[in-house]
């Protein structure tokens, strides 16, 4: 494995000691360079933070994301999206759901919640056990847990945040390449801490991965570049990279020397949780050093939540150590102390062999309904509407991003109460009945 060019080798007099409470250590300001984040000589431990854990206290107030007449096609997967019937009653330990079973009933495990609560110790330990359980995930059993350290997060927005501060702290002049189209909060959480470039991705004929723009762009980056890549589930195209495509890009990342920034929220909604973590799992294993912003709030249906995590991957233990202090500095100005609540839940289910196999299975269910939707979808379209968007079940995900620019998403809105983010991404999940679909695939055609 070729070294990336983040980091200088840290002099061996330099003490790595654990964060405390008590200590007080300032950090050290980044000598003027041309080199990238943490490729300085004598980096330290920044251990001005009385915290160890990066999370949020968020309200448990929400958007709706649908409307009273039409269809949805919005956003994030609603009760309705997961229970055609829409029987839901919420306890205090989660959702019963009568009729179609996706997402379990944690109310029969009371008992070991309450017993949960009553334990302080075993409370405080959550966040550890968090934070195992989903480096352990990601990075399967091949690879060096010394190169690892997590940090919890606010979700996958609030990991994002933290790279993107981490990063600034350092290295003021640092770049970050987004991919275009991608989700349109990557924009505002980068922009507002460094500054952000972007690179083709989707072809605009094929609405596919325009291979040959992406690695023409990344061929051209070096040492003081960060890329940022979809781990799975492309939002909003649903296009997602190959196994051969992440090959690549660990090679030209270890030849240039960029450093990859993957956002990984979609795990398990695309082809299954070991085929959509493939990717990340290369890269954490085949490149020096790497980010990760994970997300819970979907495949563990923790939205309002916001349980997440930040995992910093370097080339030795001392590199993970010392980066990951640093975000511990950032994200204690950001957010300071991280709520239990949902770091205990996640534990408990990855932890617990009755629970995890529920969710995994839970998880095949949402996939395959997904699926299901992008099959009806296209054969839709194509039957009623004459369109060949074979495209759709290409892809992966809940989201899927239709040619039809702003004009056509204004008219479906205005005439067929069909509501769309942008210029054309819809939310497979929103399409909840074939009935639905027949009634969208007409008014595509209607519009085209």
């Amino acid at each position: 494995m070729t070294p990336n060019t983040l980091y200088y080798p840290i002099r061996k007099n330099v003490q790595y000691t654990p964060i405390s409470f008590t200590s007080k250590v300032k950090m050290e300001k980044m000598p003027k360079t041309k080199n990238f984040l943490f490729k300085y000589s004598g980096m330290k431990q920044n251990n001005n933070v009385n915290a160890t854990n990066i999370f949020n206290n968020t309200n448990n107030t929400t958007n709706s994301n649908y409307t009273n007449n039409g269809i949805n096609i919005f956003n994030n997967i609603t009760e309705d999206n997961l229970n055609t019937e829409g029987n839901i009653e919420e306890t205090s330990y989660g959702f019963k759901y009568k009729g179609t079973k996706i997402i379990t009933d944690l109310s029969k495990y009371k008992n070991s919640f309450e017993q949960d609560k009553s334990n302080k110790t075993k409370i405080n330990n959550n966040s550890y056990v968090f934070n195992k359980t989903n480096i352990d995930f990601n990075r399967k059993n091949s690879f060096d847990k010394n190169r690892v350290r997590i940090n919890q997060a606010t979700g996958g927005t609030g990991a994002l945040r933290v790279i993107a501060d981490t990063i600034k702290s350092l290295n003021p002049q640092a770049k970050i390449w987004i991919p275009n189209p991608t989700w349109g909060n990557h924009l505002a959480i980068f922009g507002a801490a460094i500054e952000i470039d972007r690179y083709p991705y989707l072809d605009p004929n094929t609405f596919e991965v325009d291979r040959e723009a992406v690695f023409s762009a990344l061929e051209k980056l070096g040492e003081n570049d960060t890329v940022l890549l979809h781990g799975c589930c492309h939002n909003p195209s649903g296009a997602d990279f190959s196994q051969e495509d992440w090959k690549k890009i660990a090679e030209l990342a270890n030849k240039n020397g960029f450093t990859p920034i993957i956002d990984f929220a979609y795990a398990g909604f695309g082809e299954g949780l070991d085929e959509d973590a493939w990717g990340v799992r290369y890269i954490v294993e085949n490149v020096a050093q790497s980010l990760i912003a994970v997300s819970c709030s979907k495949n563990f249906a923790l939205y309002k939540e916001r349980a997440g995590a930040v995992i910093a991957v370097g080339s030795n233990k001392e590199e993970a150590a010392a980066i990951q202090t640093h975000m511990n500095a950032e994200g204690r100005k950001l957010v300071s102390m991280p709520p239990d609540h949902p770091a205990a839940i996640v534990a408990t289910i990855l932890n617990n062999s009755e629970l995890n196999q529920e969710w995994q299975q839970e998880l095949i269910a949402m996939c395959q309904l997904i699926r299901s939707r992008r099959e009806k979808l296209e054969k839709a379209l194509k039957e009623i509407a004459g369109l060949d968007w074979s495209f759709i079940t290409s892809h992966n995900g809940m989201f899927s991003l239709l040619p039809l620019g702003e004009e056509r998403v204004l008219r479906l809105r205005e005439e067929f109460a069909i509501y769309m983010v942008g210029t054309g991404r819809i939310n497979l999940v929103g399409l909840r009945t074939d009935e639905m679909i027949s009634h969208f695939a007409n008014s595509i055609k209607a519009v085209i």
